[in-house]
This record gives C-alpha cells, sequence and structure tokens, in this order.
C-alpha cells in the first residue's frame, strides 16, 4: 500500500476523526444524527468471495460498528477514491452483501444497516461516475422494479463550499482545506487549526503537498507524546529553526576549511560568529 493510503487509512481508524468524517456526511446530506466517538467500535475490514472457482480476499478501507447504548444501529464503512472510479457501485454491493451475509452466522442479534461513504480526493475533475447500480448496468426502466439498486455516497472534498467545509471540526478539516485549495491553483497556506493526531497528520500532508516543512517538524521541533499543535504557527516555527539550522551547518563548513588553513578553532568562531545561528528558539 502507498504511503498516502496507509497515513490517510491510520488517520481515519481514529475514533474522533471517523465521528467528524461521518458527521460532515449526515450533516451534507440533511441527516438529524450525531456519532459520539466512544459509540465506535473496530471491526475487521475484510471478507471472503468466490470467484473462478477460487476464494478471493475483499477488504473495505475503514469500517466501524456504531453502538449505542449496547445495541448495534449500523455498520459504517469509509472507502477512499483518489481517482474517479466506474464500478464503485458494484464494489459497494459486493462490500456490504458480505457485510450483511455475516450478520446472519451470528444468531441471536438483531440485524442492522449497513452505510459506505465515498471520500474523494480528487481535484483535477468532480466525480462523474455513476452514483447508483441502475446507471452503471444502464438498467431499462420496466426492469427497475425488479432489480436491487445500492446507491455511491460520495463527499467531493476539494469542491466543497467555506460553509460546508466548516462542518469538519477535527483533524481531518486540515485535510479538507489543502484539497479545496489544490483544486483552485492556490499555493497551500496553512489555517491556524489545531492538530490531535499530530504525527498522522504531519506524514499524511507531507506526502500530499510534497511540502518538506511537515517533515521537517519533528527534526527541528520536536513533538512531547500527545501534545497537540497549532499547524500554522508551529510550521513557521519548523521554518525558521530549519533556516537557522542551514545557516549553522554553512558556517561550519566554512570554520572547518579555515581551521584547515591553519587558523585555530577560537580565531575560526570569531571570524564566522557561529553561535548566533546556533542559538534556536524554544517552542512555545
Amino acid at each position: 500500500m502507498a504511503a498516502k493510503d496507509i497515513t490517510e487509512k491510520t488517520l481515519l481508524g481514529f475514533n474522533d476523526v471517523f465521528a467528524d468524517v461521518v458527521n460532515a456526511f449526515f450533516a451534507l446530506s440533511g441527516i438529524n444524527r450525531r456519532i459520539k466517538p466512544d459509540e465506535l467500535e473496530d471491526i475487521r475490514a475484510w471478507s471472503m468471495y468466490k470467484a473462478e472457482d477460487k476464494l478471493r480476499e475483499q477488504e473495505r478501507y475503514v469500517v466501524k460498528l456504531w453502538k449505542s447504548e449496547g445495541a448495534v444501529i449500523s455498520l459504517i464503512g469509509l472507502e477512499n477514491q483518489s481517482d474517479v472510479d466506474s464500478d464503485m457501485a458494484l464494489r459497494i454491493f459486493g462490500y456490504e452483501g458480505a457485510d450483511y451475509r455475516g450478520q446472519l452466522s451470528r444468531k441471536g442479534t438483531k440485524p442492522y444497516f449497513v452505510m459506505t461513504v465515498v471520500l474523494y480526493y480528487g481535484t483535477d475533475k468532480r466525480w462523474n461516475a455513476p452514483r447508483n447500480l441502475f446507471e452503471r448496468l444502464n438498467v431499462p426502466e420496466e426492469f427497475r422494479p425488479f432489480v436491487n439498486d445500492i446507491h455511491v455516497n460520495v463527499i467531493e472534498l476539494a469542491w466543497l463550499t467555506d460553509e460546508q467545509a466548516e462542518i469538519f471540526t477535527g483533524d481531518f478539516r486540515i485535510v479538507v482545506d489543502y484539497l479545496r485549495q489544490s483544486r483552485k491553483g492556490d499555493d497551500y497556506l496553512p489555517t491556524e487549526a489545531e492538530i490531535k493526531h499530530v504525527d498522522e497528520i504531519l506524514k499524511l500532508m507531507r506526502v500530499m503537498t510534497g511540502d518538506r516543512r511537515f517533515e521537517n517538524v519533528r527534526n527541528n521541533a520536536p513533538i512531547k507524546e500527545g501534545e497537540r499543535i497549532m499547524v500554522k504557527s508551529f510550521l513557521e516555527i519548523a521554518e525558521k529553526k530549519g533556516i537557522a539550522k542551514g545557516k549553522a551547518d554553512a558556517l561550519r563548513e566554512v570554520m572547518q576549511r579555515l581551521i584547515a588553513k591553519g587558523m585555530t578553532e577560537e580565531e575560526a568562531a570569531a571570524i564566522t560568529d557561529i553561535s548566533s545561528y546556533e542559538k534556536m528558539e524554544p517552542v512555545s
């Protein structure tokens, strides 16, 4: 799995991030319900199906049970798509069919509904693939009452309006902001947003943006375990420290050359004044 896929999956695996994304979908769809992070439970994300007389494995991206007062309300799956997939309806039919089939083996439990939300990360074009099975299979009108349909619930992240983007209140809002700016062709300007899952966000944003400041944060401005940061101001600190470190490294090289030409260490240090560049500001 590519680095971007791994970091996206890790981030969405956190209950608070998963709940924030699903709640945003509910709000965008006019559903008046909200999920609390502690109502979510991890379950296995893969199932088996038979093709060409062989058992094959299919894996969902991230899937969780939504439970309230001990009872399961729903199974919810998130699927990430960087590219438009015309077969998404068929894939979802397979995923959800396996989820329903799995419920039959759990005797004595009340069946629950299954729902899938597709997060579309594309910035070059909108989602123009079929949004239901009828469109994908081109089912004639007279047959539609007798054919089971399935819907593709897509959030086109890069095309959200300012008002819609504000529905995301957690770490995933940073991803949404980046995609929206990228789609508009703007240079990425980090917003003054607090990060809870620091390591996962920094890794994902480094891969998505190519901005090495996200990579340098850990090296130049260490973060304590469990510490939250404000992304914009923290990147500014990291950038400043990175520049200072670069200058110090260059002056050390000059200093070494001067010593090699016969100067004492004290004389070379006085000429380069390297100490002024080695004073790093503490992270506040």
